[in-house]
């Protein structure tokens, strides 16, 4: 399973994270924790499947991303950041 994470995302998963950080932006201001918890999980995630698309992500958004949502994005980063 680890090795999987090493691995680049095949081109079907990028499309995938790709949509999923699309969604993130989009509901990133929801104030609802029901909302904001899921989409930072799935950051999270997000992160350790294609971490320089959610690097990029984090840069593009800034601190127009909610702080728990952008330390759930780089929990699974390597290096952490």
């Amino acid at each position: 399973m680890r090795a999987r994470l090493l691995r680049a995302p095949a081109p079907r998963d990028r499309d995938g994270i790709a949509d999923l950080l699309r969604l993130a932006e989009l509901l990133a201001d929801d104030p609802d924790p029901v909302v904001r918890k899921p989409v930072g999980i799935a950051l999270k995630h997000a992160g350790a499947a294609d971490p320089d698309a959610v690097r990029a992500f984090l840069e593009r958004t800034g601190d127009r991303l909610p702080a728990p949502l952008r330390r759930a994005a780089r929990e699974k980063l390597p290096g952490g950041a």
